[in-house]
């Protein structure tokens, strides 16, 4: 016999069937649930080994780090620790831990688990890729417990933004993640952060729940609801109809379309640095890529800013010429301008130019001169589109260049393998808000994707990484820059612009990392 509560589901799925509204959009419309929708999932809650920017949207709602961003991304915060301070040794740090806090386990986190966080991190048997790029900044060699509530932190070399990269050092219960099986890290996190998991659904939804023995006291949003939904106007519609509070990676051509009598649209310039690499891998296009001239002329060769223009709407992104960001960018440094007939130039300076009065560079052998630029759809804000406008306007100068969609998770394994196939990839930068971090990437010894090598580069990079000097700071940033204009490791584009819908009944601001830390949400009154 079936039981009241069954038959009373039944009749409330009914009835949202009948008015034409799903269960997940129902249940968003509780005060205290907020649905948050995306165009991908989240695949994993490891915060060691995961690259994903959809990852780590969850993930820092359940794990904190020793120390936080304030919410203008400007300066760090007492998170986990209270404090990180440098010692009369310029390669150690004294790190104050914040009694009382427990894990969602019940564990109560401290000095052990904090240093044990940084040790398991900073094992080669770890296999903790996903903080490659974090550790080449942060260059951690150990963490020591000193007692209960202190540990100091040895760099390899003196490091003057450490503190710049702490938001990224996530800390575990030791005892939990010293005996979970490596294959369970990805599906059962635990951490202390205000919000726990509750269900993990893959391909519909992850649920997390206020972790009402949080440090921070009670948060206003209950619970959190993630669901992906990878077309746009589909997650313009969940907005419009009160199935999601909050949908991220939309266009600014879907302004018109949100009804603002239930929410709005929010931009903000973000820090991602959207550009394309220069892949000098292994690959059949290697040596087409070799000469600098041809990558400058790949840079003069096409009109980005009319790209951009038609793409966001004029005025809304800015072509870049450098890599770092203020102060320490170098004001005279500007963006390659459009100039078609230079790039034609270089090229022919590099051997290659119509040979046969097709339109197209060719080769020595009178074969036409091709590149492969791939990219993964859905990945950054208008790829698809503003690849295939990038390969127009190279085919249009006379550079043939065919955009080729690759699958992200195959991209990304090719990526850390060495194993790229073709001259160009279209890449978005993390976030470091330093110059140091922004161009860590194209040091031989970082996570060097395109496997860019250039000595002079590496040595300024490392004289930067030493110095507490201000004055001297600024000088190696700009021999960086130099460096990149003149050899030209990537075709530089722009910085993206973030737009999200959000919900009129929510109070949440979004951050130029593409972080939202919701327990700072509230709800609108």
């Amino acid at each position: 016999m079936m039981s009241k509560f069954k038959k009373c589901c039944m009749v409330s799925a009914l009835v949202f069937v009948l008015l034409g509204v799903s269960i997940p959009q129902a249940l968003s419309a509780e005060k205290n649930s907020m649905t948050i929708v995306g165009p991908v999932e989240a695949v994993t809650l490891d915060v060691i080994r995961s690259t994903n920017t959809s990852n780590a949207l969850v993930m820092s709602q359940i794990f904190e780090p020793l120390l936080a961003w304030n919410e203008a991304i400007t300066d760090v915060i007492p998170s986990v620790a209270l404090s990180v301070t440098l010692s009369k040794d310029p390669k150690m740090w004294v790190a104050k831990i914040r009694p009382g806090i427990k894990a969602h386990n019940g564990e109560v986190i401290d000095a052990e688990d904090v240093a044990w966080s940084i040790n398991d991190t900073i094992n080669p048997d770890s296999n903790a890729f996903g903080m490659k790029w974090v550790q080449g900044n942060s260059k951690i060699e150990k963490a020591v417990v000193i007692d209960p509530l202190t540990v100091h932190i040895y760099t390899t070399t003196p490091n003057p933004v450490l503190r710049q990269f702490l938001p990224r050092w996530y800390v575990r219960p030791k005892d939990y993640y010293s005996t979970l099986p490596i294959e369970e890290h990805s599906i059962k996190p635990v951490g202390s952060g205000p919000y726990k998991l509750t269900e993990f659904f893959k391909g519909s939804r992850i649920v997390l729940d206020e972790y009402k023995g949080w440090w921070g006291g009670e948060v206003d949003v209950k619970q959190l609801v993630w669901r992906p939904v990878p077309e746009e106007s589909a997650r313009v519609a969940e907005l419009n109809t009160g199935g999601a509070d909050v949908i991220t990676h939309i266009s600014p051509d879907q302004h018109s379309r949100i009804d603002t009598k239930v929410a709005n649209m929010h931009a903000i310039q973000g820090a991602r640095k959207i550009y394309i690499q220069f892949n000098f891998t292994e690959h059949k296009e290697t040596a087409l890529i070799q000469d600098k001239r041809v990558r400058q002329a790949l840079n003069y060769g096409m009109d980005f800013q009319k790209i951009l223009d038609n793409l966001l709407g004029p005025g809304v992104g800015q072509k870049q010429g450098t890599f770092i960001v203020a102060p320490y960018s170098h004001p005279d440094i500007k963006a390659f301008p459009y100039d078609p007939k230079k790039a034609l130039a270089l090229m022919k300076e590099a051997g290659y130019y119509d040979r046969n009065g097709d339109g197209f560079v060719d080769l020595s052998d009178g074969k036409r001169f091709e590149l492969t630029l791939q990219y993964s759809r859905n990945t950054f804000l208008k790829d698809s589109e503003i690849v295939q406008a990038l390969c127009a306007e190279w085919q249009k100068t006379g550079i043939f260049v065919q955009p080729e969609p690759v699958e992200k998770s195959v991209l990304r394994a090719a990526t850390r393998k060495r194993g790229l196939q073709s001259a160009m990839t279209f890449r978005g930068s993390g976030f470091s808000q330093t110059g140091q971090g922004d161009v860590s990437q194209f040091c031989s010894f970082s996570t060097n994707y395109g496997y860019w090598v250039n000595e002079d580069f590496d040595k300024n990079w490392t004289a930067l990484s030493l110095s507490f000097d201000d004055k001297e700071r600024k000088e190696y940033s700009y021999n960086l820059e130099k460096i990149m204009q003149e050899e030209c490791p990537i075709v530089f584009l722009y910085m993206q612009v973030d737009y999200y819908g959000i919900s009129n009944r929510v109070d949440i601001k979004p951050t130029p990392i593409e972080y939202i830390w919701y327990h700072r949400a509230k709800w609108a009154k």
